[in-house]
């Protein structure tokens, strides 16, 4: 199966949003507001364009990964968080996913993020990398247990400190 993996383009946003709450519908650890999360970080100074991503099988869009800017407190490098990343019921588990993360995270190192956090399963993501942010004394401003906060270091050679995550206002904001 060839994927492709392109940026969004404004055109897609309708289709974006149809596939998050699809993906979402039947997930039980959510607050199935993913669609109206992603148009708020679009407005919002976080946003990166080249970092929101499509995944197309047969001009179809069938995948979807999103990072925003994030700060941790003290630290000078700029980091990410990875949300959502989502994909359709019906293409789960054939690896497309995974190659939204991978080619992801590739294109992260090469702008020079210093780190990305996720929320999310950590059978999943820790294929990619990500380790507990416990692990780094990274605390995330959530109420999500612990295990599921994750973080990876993208430079290597830099300590990421201790400390709290700060995530932008789009992220709080539920209106």
């Amino acid at each position: 199966m060839d994927i492709l993996i392109r940026p969004e383009h404004r055109a897609d946003h309708h289709l974006i949003s149809e596939l998050i709450l699809t993906s979402f519908a039947e997930v039980e650890i959510s607050d199935h507001q993913e669609a109206k999360l992603v148009q708020r970080l679009r407005n919002s100074k976080a946003y990166v364009p080249s970092l929101a991503l499509i995944a197309l099988v047969a001009e179809e869009i069938v995948g979807y990964i999103l990072f925003t800017k994030i700060r941790l407190k003290g630290f000078p490098g700029e980091g990410l968080a990875l949300a959502p990343l989502c994909v359709l019921p019906l293409m789960q588990n054939k690896g497309v996913g995974s190659k939204l993360v991978q080619f992801a995270l590739k294109m992260c190192e090469r702008m020079k993020f210093a780190f990305v956090t996720v929320i999310g399963d950590p059978d999943y993501y820790s294929r990619f990398g990500f380790r507990p942010g416990l692990e780094y004394g990274i605390i995330f401003p959530f109420d999500v247990p612990s295990k599921y906060c994750m973080v990876l270091p993208l430079i290597t050679g830099t300590d990421i400190q201790s400390g709290l995550l700060v995530f932008p206002d789009a992220f709080w904001n539920h209106n």
